[in-house]
């Protein structure tokens, strides 16, 4: 094998000999000898290539995936980490390193640091933690590419996990939710966390999250996850019922402008909330008070839900949903109507696709007996009475 050192040593060639090197097999006669010296060999080895893998051109994030195992290994991870350190601190750092490999190494690390933390016969290692907590702390205070940014956001749950204190991230953010798109989408849930198990205190939260629900988040890249967090963030059973209903009032709002696909998780997300506060049940039939109207109280274009009037509204965009053209559409509209007490599983709709929809009709026709058609066989697209009208124009 060529040396490491190299300059032709492909990234995979490192990889796999770093994993040999991590799973040799050590004798029990001489356990603790052996182990020593398979320990510095170990370390010996990553001193070498860490450098090689950390300030490559190439996009390893596959390959360093796929030898993750080599990452169970404590003194890899904290020779990783104590080059990562050194890199980050440079003053030559733009020159030298790649970040987006960095954070992949940084991301199999955290994973197999918080495996070895949640693990009965494991103590946790204050060294490495202190020492991860550094890399991360630093490499944040970076000007990431956009990508990279939103992969950072994207893990945010396990960074939060990772750090000794996770209220220093809570800037970070702030910073981020203010930018606005699929980048606030993405800051919602280390946000969420830091207030839920840390104490932050965030009194805008829900206002800020209420002013993300417009109809462009239907073609976010990360709605699912959006729509998951949604259910999870609106599942107290302290919020007020006017905070609740200016939620499903929105969300039936922009409904109107969904694609078809983005439906299928909206309506059973608005069934939840609903379920969730008897108060909110008026928006679908209200018995006392005023029930009839010229022009819907809700306030579309206020941005504090508190003001939006929304409790004092109705649901009519859900009864204009029931006439939609996808079955599917209609059918859970008109499931809104009868209430049951328990709460719709999204976990298996939020991911639904156009070729989703069409598979299942597809197969829904299949078992019917009898399929309505046209009473007569047309000729063409546009029929004689259609050519009648001054608006076609056959050229």
């Amino acid at each position: 094998m060529r040396t490491l050192c190299s300059c032709g040593v492909r990234t995979v060639n490192i990889l796999f000999w770093l994993a040999s090197m991590t799973s040799v097999n050590v004798p029990s006669k001489k356990k603790s000898k052996k182990k020593a010296d398979l320990n510095t060999n170990t370390a010996s080895t990553t001193e070498k290539i860490t450098p090689i893998i950390l300030n490559t051109d190439e996009n390893i994030q596959e390959l360093l995936k796929s030898e993750s195992s080599s990452f169970e290994n404590e003194n890899v991870r904290l020779n990783f980490l104590r080059h990562i350190a050194n890199i980050l601190t440079s003053k030559n750092q733009e020159k030298c390193s790649s970040d987006s490999n960095i954070f992949c190494c940084l991301e199999l690390i955290m994973t197999e640091f918080l495996k070895a933390s949640k693990s009965e016969n494991s103590n946790e290692n204050k060294a490495e933690k202190k020492l991860l907590n550094k890399c991360l702390l630093t490499f944040l205070q970076q000007k990431l590419a956009f990508g990279l940014y939103k992969r950072v956001l994207a893990s945010v749950t396990d960074v939060i996990s990772c750090l000794e204190r996770p209220l220093q991230l809570s800037d970070f953010l702030f910073n981020s939710f203010k930018m606005g798109g699929s980048v606030s989408l993405l800051s919602l849930n280390g946000i969420f966390i830091l207030m839920d198990k840390h104490n932050l205190n965030y009194p805008d939260f829900y206002k800020k999250l209420y002013s993300l629900l417009d109809p462009a988040i239907f073609h976010f890249k990360y709605r699912a996850k959006f729509f998951s967090n949604l259910n999870l963030f609106l599942s107290s059973k302290y919020l007020p019922a006017y905070m609740l209903a200016a939620f499903i009032k929105r969300l039936a709002r922009i409904s109107l402008y969904a694609p078809t696909h983005a439906l299928v998780p909206t309506i059973p997300t608005i069934y939840n909330l609903i379920n969730r506060q008897n108060a909110c049940k008026v928006l679908i039939n209200r018995t006392e008070g005023q029930t009839e109207y010229s022009s819907d109280p809700y306030l579309p274009d206020e941005v504090d839900p508190v003001k939006c009037c929304a409790l004092e509204s109705s649901l009519w965009e859900l009864r204009a949903l029931q006439s939609h053209y996808c079955p599917k559409v209609a059918v859970d509209s008109r499931k809104v109507n009868q209430l049951k007490k328990s709460q719709k599983d999204l976990s298996d709709i939020l991911e639904t696709t156009t070729d989703d929809l069409f598979a299942n009709e597809i197969e829904r026709g299949e078992k019917l007996k009898e399929v309505p058609v046209n009473q007569s066989c047309p000729s063409g697209i546009l029929t004689k009475q259609d050519m009648k009208y001054s608006f076609w124009r056959v050229e």
